[in-house]
């Protein structure tokens, strides 16, 4: 102002271009100042209290609304799920669990589907973009965790996403970063699911046009990036469909079989429920030590001896041992109900897939080969040569499992599960041989199956 040539004239405070009045224009400032920066402070204290309490902080992210209520004529603040966008955001964690998508086709589906981001006061919603997917398929706050300054609380909203989910979801954009997925052009049923048989490599789809027609093949993702010397070449896609068609009638489930896995779990089921109960006690002892161990990070940083950056790792740390944790709890609480429900579920799939598998669309052809199996390698001609099964179905159809649970029945094992050479499973790679003797053995079939 004054070297503008313009003079700051006050009607109640003696301030003008003496030593006296500049020294009043001072202490006010000062004073003004301290006000400004206290009640900065007092606010992020109160934010602070809120996030441990509970409370959101902050906006609420995508699909969720902030809104406020009347408890007892007091009007308080509140998160609830976005009823134009919460099941979109949902169906997103859910469809990139799978594996299937990438984020960038993630994106143009929802789009479609109508997810748009929310509006603000002076702007209209507009349409999700990828950093947007990012942002939002990494966010804690959808399975119930606040995440301020750092610092990672139990949230009273309603999740939107199940923590198994989230978990999955954390895997597969880690694998993404680290190896990639390049292959955006063309999608297939069989995308994901299929290998090669000699070196292991991924198998990914495309088509290339010619001689007046449009051809479909797959070729090994490692040849292609030259990662290894693998010579296998391009297969068709018709082959491949042949061949796991083919293989789904070796795979099958025998009437008998079936039976014989059925009384197998059912006993061993109800020689381990102490097991699970002590299972369900170690789960309840590590989610009180991780408790315990996030209180003391907190009260280190509060005290000055924990950084931020190192704050914010072991949070993260201790959340996904948290989560872990309940999902172990979950499932050693498992009821014999739902071991049931399960069990006679995955045994009507492994007995009648062949059948089905032939009559079913693509849609449900992915579904059926991603449920029972993680991987399949397939051969120079097509054919399935190993499999790596998904539980429960790598439990249930362990010929070391069947044997270590009905050893007296050893002889009437089907041979394509036994191992028989003739006929079945023999040609695939059966899942690593597990110890019969049975606290080792016997503590993980639950949990196995109801996983």
């Amino acid at each position: 102002m004054r070297r503008s040539g313009a003079k700051l004239v006050s009607c109640t405070e003696n301030i003008d271009d003496t030593p006296s009045g500049r020294l009043l224009y001072g202490l006010l400032a000062e004073i003004a100042e301290f006000y400004s920066r206290n009640l900065a402070q007092e606010v992020m204290k109160g934010l602070l209290r809120k996030a441990e309490e509970g409370g959101t902080p902050f906006r609420a992210p995508l699909g969720y609304l902030n809104v406020r209520v009347k408890i007892n004529g007091v009007e308080v603040a509140r998160v609830i799920p976005d009823p134009d966008r919460a099941e979109l955001v949902r169906w997103c964690f859910e469809q990139y669990a799978t594996g299937e998508w990438n984020a960038a086709d993630l994106v143009l589906e929802a789009q479609a589907k109508g997810l748009t981001s929310k509006p603000g006061h002076s702007t209209p919603a507009g349409e999700v973009g990828l950093t947007t997917m990012y942002s939002m398929l990494k966010n804690a706050y959808y399975m119930g965790i606040i995440s301020y300054q750092g610092i990672h609380y139990e949230g009273k909203h309603e999740p939107l996403v199940e923590q198994e989910v989230w978990l999955t979801v954390q895997d597969q954009l880690a694998a993404r970063t680290q190896t990639g997925d390049r292959d955006r052009k063309h999608s297939h049923y069989l995308r994901s699911t299929i290998y090669c048989s000699d070196c292991h490599g991924r198998l990914v789809f495309s088509q290339s046009a010619g001689n007046g027609g449009l051809y479909s093949y797959y070729h090994c993702a490692k040849k292609r990036t030259r990662a290894n010397n693998c010579r296998r070449p391009g297969m068709r896609v018709e082959r491949i469909e042949q061949g796991i068609a083919d293989f789904y009638r070796r795979f099958e489930l025998k009437a008998e079989h079936v039976q014989l896995i059925q009384t197998g779990v059912r006993n061993e089921f109800a020689t381990q429920q102490a097991e699970a109960q002590a299972g369900a006690a170690r789960a309840e002892r590590r989610q009180a030590q991780l408790n315990d161990e996030r209180q003391k990070l907190l009260q280190a940083h509060y005290a000055g001896h924990v950084p931020g950056d190192l704050l914010g790792a072991e949070m993260s740390r201790l959340t996904r041992a948290l989560t872990e944790a309940e999902v172990e709890l979950k499932a050693a609480r498992a009821t014999t109900t739902e071991v049931e429900a399960t069990l006679s579920a995955a045994l009507v799939a492994a007995g009648h897939c062949h059948r089905a598998y032939l009559t079913a669309d693509e849609n449900v052809r992915r579904q059926t080969n991603q449920g029972f199996f993680a991987k399949l390698f397939i051969g120079h001609d097509g054919s399935v040569e190993q499999v790596e099964l998904n539980e429960p179905f790598a439990t249930l159809m362990s010929p070391t499992l069947v044997q270590a649970m009905a050893p007296h029945q050893t002889a009437t094992i089907p041979p394509q599960v036994a191992g028989d050479e003739t006929d079945g499973l023999a040609a695939c790679t059966p899942p690593p041989p597990r110890p019969t003797a049975s606290s080792a053995h016997s503590a993980n079939i639950v949990t196995r199956i109801t996983s």
